[in-house]
């Protein structure tokens, strides 16, 4: 995580950035949220927020190629590794909560990085996140698509080989088949395309 300053604020930036362009890489995001943790701490009697597995500790989202990766290193003791296709994330927004701007992914993930107030950053993170979200999630719902498709292909090849022998069992027994059944209409223009 790098630190920087422009006009005496702090500016924070990713930990390492790949752009989609260069073939899709990982970009990682430090979204640790400093200034909530140290709030959590200071009402810990109140609250016991500061005592909840994955409230406190470093986070950190891996935007990999094909899935989130969202991790959090608690003192070695209360780690979590959580990975997400992006087809599955669910809704991802930006988080306002008093002054405090942050990350929301649908799936319980919500964070404040740093002091909650570098909006640029979240914009950042967010921009990156919901590109690979439309692009992935797409992508993850053509193939799914195609799969179910393949599979109605195989299922119709089957069923008029069925259809066939059938057929050729009532032939060979020399009954007549009651009615001349055609298929569904639905089915039929599936196994067209």
């Amino acid at each position: 995580f790098e630190l920087g300053s422009r006009g005496g604020e702090r500016e924070s930036r990713p930990l390492r950035e790949t752009t989609m362009a260069q073939g899709g890489g990982t970009t990682t995001y430090d979204i640790t949220d400093t200034m909530c943790q140290c709030i959590h701490v200071a009402t810990c009697p109140l609250t016991f927020m500061a005592v909840i597995p994955g409230i406190m500790g470093t986070k950190t989202m891996h935007l990999e190629p094909e899935e989130l990766r969202y991790t959090v290193e608690c003192l070695g003791c209360c780690n979590q590794d959580r990975r997400i296709p992006y087809g599955e994330m669910g809704e991802v927004h930006k988080v306002d909560c008093c002054c405090c701007k942050g990350v929301g992914v649908g799936r319980g993930i919500t964070s404040c990085p740093g002091s909650g107030c570098d909006e640029a950053y979240v914009d950042k993170v967010l921009e990156d996140l919901k590109a690979r979200q439309r692009t992935r999630g797409d992508q993850a719902q053509i193939q799914k698509t195609e799969q179910i498709k393949a599979e109605m292909d195989t299922l119709t090849r089957s069923l008029g080989q069925l259809h066939g022998k059938v057929d050729l069992l009532l032939k060979q027994q020399g009954i007549r088949a009651p009615v001349e059944l055609e298929p569904p209409a639905t089915v039929a223009s599936m196994a067209m395309h």
